[in-house]
């Protein structure tokens, strides 16, 4: 069940939409709830937006070698978003190289000539999963900012830090970020439960 919101901000400009959802079991149990809010350009827009970026770019930088796909809580080397850690940094940090597969049936499900929202949610999650491995995750809370377009080609740098507990009883907390040249593209907090 969900309600939405649309508004429109002059004749062929940004279209505003936030969409709340709860998501129930088929026993109509309580599961979960989200909230999105985004802004549509129209094309016009978004080719202003984009400029010389837009349509698909003429080469992508190598695939990285991926992380072991039980580190990340995957089955499938295909479904692993994040390369061999390329640092770390001496707070107990984490970084990778963001791994971009256009083949990907899920993740590059039609054209697109930026990295897909849904890719760099999925690098969150495997890299709060990475950063409490042995332990699995089951994300319970997820907050994300898209900062502005991330580049397909160029190298994309996932970083992850677990946040202070004040009990630990509390659900985990890490800060998630994506950076292209040293810029801010994408970053996250991900709460998760540790499951044994």
């Amino acid at each position: 069940m969900g309600t939405e919101t649309e508004r429109e901000a002059g004749a062929g400009a940004t279209t505003v939409m936030t969409m709340e959802a709860e998501l129930l079991r088929d026993d109509d149990a309580f599961v979960g709830a989200g909230r999105i809010s985004l802004d549509v350009l129209s094309p016009a827009a978004y080719a202003g937006l984009r400029g010389d970026r837009l349509g698909p770019p003429t080469g992508l930088p190598p695939l990285p070698e991926a992380l072991p796909p039980p580190v990340v809580g995957r089955l499938d080397v295909r479904d692993v978003v994040l390369g061999v850690p390329a640092a770390r940094s001496g707070r107990g940090g984490h970084t990778w190289q963001l791994r971009v597969d256009p083949s990907h049936p899920a993740l590059f499900d039609h054209p697109v000539d930026h990295v897909p929202a849904m890719l760099l949610l999925e690098a969150a999650r495997q890299a709060a999963q990475a950063v409490c491995a042995p332990y699995r995750v089951l994300p319970i809370e997820v907050r994300s900012a898209f900062h502005r377009p991330v580049e397909l080609d160029l190298a994309c740098h996932i970083a992850a830090t677990p946040l202070p507990q004040q009990d630990a009883a509390e659900d985990t907390a890490i800060r998630v970020t994506a950076s292209q040249d040293g810029t801010l593209v994408f970053d996250s907090l991900v709460v998760a439960a540790l499951c044994d």
